[in-house]
């Protein structure tokens, strides 16, 4: 064979080549060129070749075999897998630049990509059919260089410029350095590049299911997003397949604002169309590249329960059960449900404005959303409020302990945002502070908290009045516990029987004298005092039946004191009116002077009134 070998023209592919092999070889038609190697002109349109096929075109062209691989559709299929490859490439016909076929008939290898539609070296639009009957191009027709149907000359094609400002032209411009895996020079360049054509083809094709039937949302290519051609009676067209790839790029260029405007738009379709689109593009986010994409697309659907739009049913919430917890808006029922807060106590903290709700009417059904954080921090609010059982555990105490404090106003009962009475826990825990008194190392020497209320009680030592008697400083508590309760705290026994005295002289001025207390005043043991009783000279004002069983007699203190000091022993009368012990004692046993007590002990007492007329008869 005699003839000249071409020079590999750059992007050229491998079919084009051997096109313009044949013509320089002089062969009729490229078929009859290509059967020396058994290579059938069907696998010749479409750019494929065996491994043999490249090894004897190479050594017939004298030209690098790796190279001839990299000019074939195979090199493609080998990095996207024959899936992507099979949706992507044009087989059966082809597109061109009529500005790059000027001087010679040349076919490139990007142009057999469904979704490159431009020429970047020229910046015009790729022809996919012939301009002079609209029919579409072979390769056989096409390296003739005109149209064997109508002679029109593909060459003198009516040329379509780009605007290089469009988000259209920036996307191919992009898909093309990504098929060729050259530097991104797009805008957004350090968040683009890092995506490889695989993991680009990958984000399209899942996308394709949230545009699929959308408006476009760029400035060029066909009015409505039309992705798919391999349905019934749709054939592959460049520029819907261009429109769908640059809208995938347009959600990147300023994401995550671009994927929400798609979203809403999506959001729009019918339930049966989002029923099945949806799942096919979460196919996506088994690619950790996209965890970003992920992470929005959640975001938006979490808005659209918020704002009552779509359930907790929906699917998201299903796959990741997890994301309903980043809920700004919850339901009352998953409120009952999950903070275990009645519909009642919902309601009393809306209406004093603790949480914040709104009504969502879906025909002719309300939906009562509460706002997450309003309901925390009123729970929060809410938590602040205990139990009286709860503050009993806090101060370490009984439960019937409680209403003696809040008796004694060193608690007090509040109204909860719930509108239940209840007590506040910094009041307990501020109360429990300052009665514990100060932290010590080591053992210390003291009657422990329960002890001394058990050992004092029979004077009248109650829990209200031991915590009263260390507010005001009387006693002062040890622990040696950071974090206890009062049943850590001990107390010196010399302050509390101080105490005790206290109690004595308190009870005594609000209820009378103890018998004890009489027997000293009037200096007579107790079974004189009994005596006086049974004589009627002196009787108890009442009875008080302790704790322990014992009962205990009080006497009327002014009645008492009216007695002791309207009567003097014999002694004192004697100083008082000078009259001598001995006719005081004698005027008693004649009885012009009478004896108080009536006989009742050993010991006399004299009414100062009578004492009064005799001293002055004498």
């Amino acid at each position: 064979m005699n003839g000249k070998i071409p020079k590999i023209i750059s992007g050229e592919s491998l079919s084009s080549f051997i096109y313009r092999l044949c013509k320089a070889f002089h062969f009729d038609s490229c078929f009859s060129f290509v059967s020396h190697w058994n290579m059938s002109e069907e696998k010749l349109k479409k750019n494929e070749f065996s491994v043999k096929e490249i090894e004897l075109i190479s050594e017939f062209s004298d030209q690098n075999k790796e190279m001839l691989y990299e000019m074939t559709g195979d090199n493609w299929r080998e990095i996207w897998g024959a899936g992507y490859y099979n949706k992507l490439i044009l087989k059966n016909k082809i597109k061109y630049c009529p500005c790059c076929v000027r001087n010679e008939i040349v076919h490139k290898k990007n142009w057999t990509i469904l979704p490159v539609a431009i020429c970047p070296e020229h910046k015009i639009f790729l022809i996919d059919r012939c301009q002079g009957c609209n029919c579409f191009i072979s390769m056989d027709n096409f390296m003739f260089g005109f149209c064997l149907n109508c002679s029109f000359k593909f060459s003198q094609a009516t040329i379509q410029i780009v605007d290089e400002k469009s988000i259209f032209f920036e996307s191919q411009i992009y898909l093309i350095q990504k098929i060729s895996n050259t530097t991104c020079i797009v805008s957004n360049e350090e968040f683009l590049k890092r995506f490889s054509s695989l993991e680009i083809f990958a984000l399209s094709f899942c996308s394709f299911y949230l545009l699929s039937g959308l408006k476009s949302f760029i400035d060029s290519g066909s009015e409505f997003i039309s992705p798919f051609s391999n349905g019934k009676d749709k054939l592959k067209n460049q520029i819907n397949a261009a429109t769908a790839f640059g809208n995938v790029f347009w959600i990147l260029h300023e994401f995550p604002k671009n994927f929400i405007q798609v979203l809403e738009a999506f959001h729009s379709n019918k339930e049966k169309i989002i029923y099945l689109q949806k799942p096919r593009f979460e196919k996506l986010f088994k690619l950790k590249k996209f965890e970003f994409i992920h992470k929005a697309y959640n975001e938006f659907w979490i808005g659209k329960f918020n704002n009552g739009q779509i359930r907790k049913d929906f699917s998201v919430f299903k796959i990741d059960k997890s994301l309903i917890n980043q809920a700004q808006m919850l339901r009352k029922d998953e409120i009952k449900n999950r903070f275990k807060v009645t519909y009642n106590a919902i309601g009393k903290m809306n209406q004093i404005g603790l949480i914040q709700a709104k009504y969502i009417r879906r025909g002719k059904n309300i939906r009562y959303l509460i706002d997450r954080a309003s309901l925390e921090a009123a729970l929060q609010l809410n938590r602040l409020y205990i139990t009286k059982c709860d503050a009993a555990e806090i101060l370490g105490v009984q439960k019937d302990s409680i209403p003696k404090l809040i008796n004694a106003g060193l608690l007090k009962i509040k109204e909860s945002p719930t509108k239940q009475a209840m007590i506040f826990k910094p009041d307990v825990e501020n109360l429990l502070s300052r009665s514990r008194g100060g932290l010590v190392d080591g053992e210390i020497q003291g009657i422990q908290f329960h002890k001394a209320l058990i050992k004092y009680s029979v004077n009248g030592l109650s829990i209200a009045k031991l915590l009263n008697f260390t507010e005001i400083g009387v006693l002062h508590p040890m622990t040696n516990i950071t974090n206890g309760t009062l049943a850590n705290t001990f107390y010196s026994e010399i302050e509390l029987e101080e105490c005790m005295s206290f109690l004595k002289k308190e009870k005594q001025n609000q209820h009378g004298y103890y018998l004890q207390d009489v027997m000293q005043l009037l200096h007579i043991g107790e079974k004189s005092l009994n005596n006086l009783m049974k004589l009627g000279v002196i009787s108890p004002q009442r009875e008080f039946t302790m704790k322990d069983g014992r009962k205990h007699l009080f006497f009327e203190k002014n009645r008492i004191d009216t007695f002791i000091k309207g009567h003097l022993t014999v002694e004192e009368a004697a100083q008082k009116f000078q009259i001598s012990s001995s006719t005081i004692r004698r005027y008693l046993k004649s009885g012009k002077l009478n004896d108080a007590m009536k006989g009742a002990c050993k010991n006399y007492l004299i009414s100062i009134e009578e004492l009064s007329l005799v001293a002055a008869a004498k």
